[in-house]
């Protein structure tokens, strides 16, 4: 393993997302690694209903701007739940499909790492919502490590 390896944890900010930062941390502090704090907006493209030729469309900037600078404001809130045991800096991604993005920054920023929790989605909500860490870990090539929601 290299020299303080880099682990991305990723978060939407909900209960269920914090689950994953005490596991995370601790491999961090094990590890003498870093992490990189990763949430992102999801640019949800629509097609328009009965028009099957007319192009998609994006969300206007105006919005994605408006979702980033709400994630950023989010971001302090999540980041003082790490803690100052490791090293942690944080970024807020703008993309279409979860996976790829964080695939992508994993490649550009040599992440050792993706760490995140799961809602656990069963059946029908699981269907209609998918599940971006089932996404992520078969689409990204570095480990993933998944921490179910507790029980408690």
């Amino acid at each position: 393993m290299k020299d303080n390896p880099l682990i991305i944890l990723l978060t939407d900010f909900s209960e269920a997302s914090y689950e994953a930062f005490e596991p995370a941390v601790e491999l961090a502090k094990r590890l003498n690694a870093r992490i990189s704090l990763v949430h992102m907006v999801q640019d949800l493209v629509v097609v328009a209903h009965g028009t099957p030729l007319a192009p998609a469309m994006s969300m206007p900037p105006q919005g994605i701007d408006a979702l980033k600078k709400r994630a950023q404001h989010e971001m302090e809130t999540a980041l003082t739940l790490l803690g100052t045991d490791v090293p942690v800096d944080s970024q807020v991604l703008v993309g279409e499909r979860v996976h790829e993005v964080v695939g992508n920054y994993a490649s550009e920023n040599g992440a050792d790492f993706v760490s995140m929790a799961t809602h656990g989605r069963s059946g029908l909500r699981r269907a209609l919502m998918g599940s971006v860490a089932e996404a992520i870990l078969r689409h990204t090539k570095i480990p993933v490590l998944i921490f179910p929601l507790s029980t408690d």
